[in-house]
């Protein structure tokens, strides 16, 4: 609606967004409040992108910490030679990969139990 006029104003400008705060007057009889809500971004960001205002990306900073340094440890032979070297920088290479199968437990065992109220089973009802 054109009265009262919208009001706009600046809450906040931060590192990567600026938070605007608006009123304005609908018609709820012709749109909803999320349609108006949504149609009301839309015409900001438009409005910025016309005005040659870009949002900077997101900044993050990323602190690294040196880990302890190891215990000292004693150099024992096995019948495989060696322990390999505390330090080795390619034991961060040497992964053991599997695949996870307790949460595929853990849902097929809730799955048992609420079996009647499961909505992605194949004759669930529809709307």
């Amino acid at each position: 609606m054109t009265s009262p006029a919208v009001l706009v104003w600046t809450e906040s400008l931060n590192a990567s967004d600026i938070s605007l705060r608006m009123t304005a007057w609908i018609d709820q009889r012709s749109t909803s409040l999320l349609t108006a809500r949504g149609e009301a971004i839309r015409q900001i960001l438009a409005a910025f992108e016309a005005a040659g205002i870009e949002m900077p990306d997101p900044t993050y900073r990323l602190v690294m910490c040196d880990p302890p340094a190891p215990a000292q440890q004693t150099t024992q032979h096995s019948p495989q030679g060696p322990a390999a070297p505390a330090n080795n920088p390619d034991d961060s290479l040497d992964v053991q990969a599997s695949t996870e199968h307790q949460l595929e437990r853990i849902v097929e065992e809730e799955r048992v139990v609420t079996a009647q109220d499961d909505l992605l089973r194949r004759d669930a009802p529809r709307e």
